[in-house]
């Protein structure tokens, strides 16, 4: 019988661990160091030559089943134990940590004529060592540089190519060193997997029926895209949101079962532990999370009556660790402080340190709520010119010069320039076009702020009216 799509022998080469790392070494890739045991003495051995943490990863499991982090000799012997007997082969590979370092993933597709195309990029905010499963994830990646997703980018190419997956979705996985930007594979998955259907909703890009449809011999070139129903499947898509997964468990439900292989713990590592998760988009990462967290249907403030020395114990990998951060921010506790505890990315830390700014904003300019008098030194807010700040007509209000020396504003996108750093409101909400009206109280029938003829109100509404707004009257 023949399989299409992944053959036998590319997924022998991706799921054994031994075979993907010699795969690796092959095309010039570094993977980190390991070595496959069949026994916790084997193990124990490795682990006195690289040091302890290990990561052990059983041979052929799913959601890294028997999987685990071992700090010392006492847990390796627990987890290499597990491991060994889960796997079906009874083997498991054990590799020096990459412990805090950046985890990243990206989704490709491969035709049989060659043609290989990334889907989406995805980063986890979580640092490597807890699974992608049981991490908050989000598309596309917001902290890599060009150069580095490039480089990325060329190496998950050249693996799908190594491993020999003919036909269909591939789901790569890299560490990137923080200070130094050594990157490493960490691990491949020949086959659509949990990814692949996040990247399929975040982008519109139907993976599984695209796969199909390559195994059976069509080219990616010959399938029409979904979304845009103009390009060809093999254009890589682009996407202008931002999409955050946050997984969902459910560890009060488990707390009378007996456990024959330890206690019941609520620390996250590479076996994952979820049993659900949501998905959100927005225009921005800030809101995005926040949606992301609603959908979760938490109290999202229920730490807010702990005590700081008992949220900061809460900083280790756990489900309640991104509820514990927003408090600590909203604290006050500094965000280097907050990334040495959890390797978090600051950049994800300085944009929850707006959320929680502008929170603490709102609570003391409760006019800021209904309206934008927030916006303060952007020029004298005209309704004549369809919501426009500063001089001129409809035309030329977008550039000319407002009352403060300033140019005048018409397009969302300039508006948005302008605000930045003025307040934390705007960066945390303002947004226009045919999405709607993020900050508003409209009144009359203010076309708004980038609005067009052909869709009136679109764009963000800017209030007017009887009162006067900002100092000397002048703007919002």
């Amino acid at each position: 019988m023949e399989l299409i799509g992944a053959k036998a022998e590319a997924i022998r080469k991706g799921e054994d661990r031994e075979e993907f790392q010699k795969a690796m070494r092959r095309i010039g890739l570094e993977v980190p160091r390991g070595k496959m045991v069949g026994s916790v003495e084997e193990g124990l051995h490795f682990a006195r030559e690289v040091g302890y943490p290990v990561v052990v990863r059983p041979s052929f499991t799913l959601g890294g089943t028997g999987g685990g982090i071992a700090k010392d000799e006492a847990e390796l012997k627990e987890v290499l134990g597990r491991g060994l007997l889960l796997s079906p082969v009874h083997t498991a590979l054990v590799e020096e940590s990459v412990l805090g370092w950046k985890e990243f993933e990206l989704e490709v597709m491969r035709d049989h004529a060659d043609t290989v195309v990334v889907i989406t990029s995805i980063e986890n905010l979580d640092p490597m060592g807890v699974h992608t499963g049981d991490s908050i994830t989000v598309a596309p990646a917001q902290t890599l540089s060009d150069v580095e997703y490039q480089r990325m980018r060329d190496a998950a190419k050249a693996v799908i190519r190594e491993i020999g997956v003919d036909t269909g979705g591939s789901n790569i996985q890299f560490a990137l060193h923080p200070k130094t930007g050594r990157m490493v594979v960490i691990e491949m998955n020949p086959r659509v997997s949990r990814s692949s259907a996040l990247a399929s909703k975040a982008t519109g890009f139907p993976i599984a029926k695209i796969a199909a449809l390559l195994a059976v011999g069509y080219r990616l070139d010959e399938l029409p895209n979904d979304i845009t129903r103009k390009t060809p499947a093999s254009f890589e898509p682009t996407i202008d949101y931002v999409v955050v997964k946050i997984p969902r468990f459910a560890f009060e439900k488990f707390q009378d079962l007996p456990n024959t292989l330890g206690g019941l713990r609520d620390e996250l590592s590479t076996q994952m532990k979820s049993v659900g998760e949501v998905m959100a988009m927005g225009r921005t990462f800030k809101e995005a999370l926040q949606k992301a967290l609603r959908g979760l249907e938490r109290d999202v403030r229920a730490l807010a009556g702990v005590k700081t020395e008992e949220l900061a114990k809460k900083l280790y990998p756990n489900p309640d660790r991104i509820y514990a951060v927003m408090e600590l921010l909203r604290r006050g506790m500094p965000v280097e402080e907050l990334h040495q505890a959890t390797r978090i990315d600051p950049w994800f830390l300085h944009q929850m340190k707006e959320i929680a700014e502008a929170e603490a904003w709102l609570k003391t300019h409760p006019q800021g709520r209904g309206g934008l008098p927030l916006l303060q030194g952007l020029g004298p807010f005209r309704p004549e010119h369809g919501g426009a700040f500063g001089k001129g007509g409809r035309g030329g209000a977008g550039r000319e010069e407002g009352p403060r020396g300033g140019p005048g504003l018409q397009d969302r996108g300039h508006l948005r320039r302008r605000v930045r750093g003025l307040h934390p409101l705007p960066l945390l909400h303002l947004r226009g076009g045919g999405r709607g009206l993020a900050l508003e109280e409209a009144q009359g029938g203010d076309p708004g702020l980038g609005a067009h003829k052909d869709r009136p109100g679109g764009g963000v509404r800017l209030r007017h009216g009887p009162r006067r707004l900002g100092p000397e009257g002048g703007g919002v």
